[in-house]
C-alpha cells in the first residue's frame, strides 16, 4: 500500500531545495509541484492537487510555452481533477487543449494522443448521465472508438489496453440499446482477458456476467 504522506514528506522537501537551488520558475521545481500534485491526487484531496499542478503548468507556460507535451501533460491532468469534480464543461475544454497539443506533436497515430481520446470518451459517458443521453453516449462511443484504433494498430488486438478499449465499447453500446456491437466487443474484451488474467480474474467474470444478461 503507497504511503502517500511519506511521498509528499519527501517531495516538499525536494521542492524546497529545488527552488533554493534553481529559481521557483525553474522547470524542476515544476516538476516537484506536478509530483506532490499527483500524490495529493491519490489521495483524493482534489484541491490541494488542483493547486500544486496549476503552479507546474504556470511555470512550464513560462518556459516551454503552450504547445509542449509536458503543458498537455499538466492540462490533461487538470482536466481529470475536474471530471472528478463533476466539473464536466471545464474538464472537456482541458482534454480537448491537450489533445490538440497531443496531435501536434505526437500524431493522431500514436498512443499519447489515443490516451486523452480515451479520457474523453470516460467522460462524455459521465456527461450523459446528467444531460442528453443520447447524444454523450455517441460522443462517448466516437473517442473511444478511436482510442481502440489506435491501440489495435499500434499494440494489437491481445494487448490488456486493447482489450479495456472493448470492454467499454461493449458497455456503451449496450447503454445505447445496440446488443449486437455490445456482445461483439464483450466477446472481444473477454477473449483478452482470459489470456492475460485468467478466468478468475475480476474484468474476465464481469465481462461474462455482461454476456450472460445481454445474450
Amino acid at each position: 500500500m503507497a504511503n502517500y504522506d511519506l511521498a509528499l514528506k519527501y517531495h516538499n522537501k525536494s521542492l524546497s531545495i529545488r527552488e533554493t537551488l534553481s529559481g521557483k520558475m525553474s522547470l524542476l521545481v515544476a516538476q516537484s509541484h506536478n509530483n506532490i500534485g499527483h500524490a495529493y491526487y491519490e489521495m483524493n484531496d482534489l484541491e490541494h492537487a488542483r493547486e500544486h499542478i496549476m503552479i507546474s503548468k504556470a511555470i512550464i507556460e513560462y518556459n516551454l510555452g503552450t504547445k509542449h507535451p509536458e503543458y498537455a501533460e499538466t492540462c490533461n491532468m487538470l482536466a481529470l481533477i475536474a471530471h472528478y469534480e463533476e466539473k464536466y464543461e471545464e474538464s472537456l475544454n482541458l482534454y480537448m487543449e491537450s489533445l490538440h497539443i497531443k496531435e501536434r506533436v505526437f500524431g493522431k497515430d500514436s498512443i499519447p494522443y489515443a490516451l486523452v481520446c480515451g479520457n474523453i470518451g470516460c467522460l462524455y459517458f459521465d456527461m450523459g448521465e446528467v444531460g442528453e443521453s443520447g447524444y454523450y453516449l455517441g460522443e462517448s462511443g466516437y473517442y473511444l472508438g478511436i482510442a481502440t484504433e489506435i491501440y489495435e494498430k499500434l499494440l494489437g488486438t491481445d494487448h490488456p489496453d486493447t482489450a479495456l478499449q472493448y470492454d467499454n465499447l461493449g458497455f456503451i453500446y449496450g447503454e445505447l440499446g445496440d446488443l449486437n456491437k455490445s456482445a461483439e466487443y464483450y466477446r472481444k474484451a473477454l477473449n483478452v482477458y482470459e489470456k492475460v488474467y485468467g478466468s478468475e480474474h475480476p474484468n474476465t467474470k464481469r465481462v461474462k456476467e455482461a454476456l450472460e444478461q445481454i445474450s
